[in-house]
């Protein structure tokens, strides 16, 4: 894998090389349609997404947003119902069997069997191999989290997507170097994701080249202001900074957004509010 990576980026400038992920959606358009699902407002959600998937068949960040969609708003019955009827009428059909793994995602043997087959059916998209490497983490087999996307890479170097989503599980692991390798040829392969410009300026900051990456994290959020874990990253950020107001401001939004509280960059801020405040007197 590291002769792969470094293959991918020898000789080339940060645009020359070509993402492989066969995607007619663009992250914009994802973008406004995570940010209905999140706003609760559910008819819309379902307009959008069905409209969006009904221009773009091809499109499995559609079907994904779609699918996402309906199960915040069927009962648990007819969600599957729809997605089993799908896999029963079009057995051919990858991201027919991709979605079917996602709706029995909590049902790991038949999920891990639908991606498989998924994966078979459309072996050139990311996702398949994508959705067994969560069950694998899921299980608490970080290894072969890992293989599983390393695997996958090697039969589709130039996918941004999985550089991305192992550059993440990386990150997680403390692997920051390896990490920074993933998510640097990701940027190259996709150099306007929001995703992947926040996941690189989080690892910037691990290893200390902070002005860039607090750079990127601003560019993420300005394209992408719905991310929980780019506020969260732009609040440790700004504290280190002693930029107070930024900091507690992007950590409030961050809960908002759904992330877990952060208990010591809060007694940070309160702290940094402190000082500020006795300076003031």
């Amino acid at each position: 894998m590291i002769l792969a990576a470094a293959l991918l980026l020898a000789g080339c400038g940060p645009r020359v090389l070509v993402n492989s992920d066969d995607e007619p959606v663009g992250w914009e358009a994802v973008r406004d349609g995570r940010a209905l699902i999140a706003s609760g407002d559910a008819s819309a959600a379902l307009a959008y997404w069905t409209d969006l998937l009904a221009a773009h068949p091809d499109s499995w960040e559609a079907a994904r947003g779609l699918q996402d969609t309906r199960r915040a708003m069927l009962p648990a019955d007819e969600f599957e119902r729809t997605y089993r009827e799908a896999v029963e009428s079009r057995p051919e059909d990858g991201l027919a069997w991709y979605l079917w793994g996602r709706a029995r995602i909590d049902s790991p043997n038949e999920a891990a069997q639908a991606f498989q087959k998924a994966g078979e059916l459309a072996p050139m998209r990311p996702w398949p191999p994508a959705g067994l490497a969560f069950l694998a983490w899921r299980e608490g087999d970080l290894f072969r989290t890992v293989e599983t996307y390393e695997a996958a890479l090697e039969e589709m170097p130039r996918s941004a997507t999985l550089r991305h989503l192992l550059g993440n599980q990386l990150m997680t692991l403390r692997m920051t170097v390896s990490a920074q390798r993933e998510l640097e040829a990701a940027r190259q392969l996709a150099p306007d994701s929001p995703a992947i410009l926040g996941s690189l300026g989080q690892v910037y900051m691990q290893v200390q080249r902070e002005e860039e990456g607090r750079a990127l994290l601003e560019e993420s959020w300005a394209k992408d202001p719905g991310r929980s874990e780019v506020a969260m990253a732009l609040a440790q950020a700004y504290i280190v900074q002693r930029r107070v107001d930024d900091a507690e401001a992007m950590y409030r939004k961050a809960l908002e957004l759904g992330m877990g509280r952060d208990e010591e960059l809060y007694a940070a801020i309160r702290a940094a509010r402190v000082v500020e405040r006795s300076r003031g007197n």
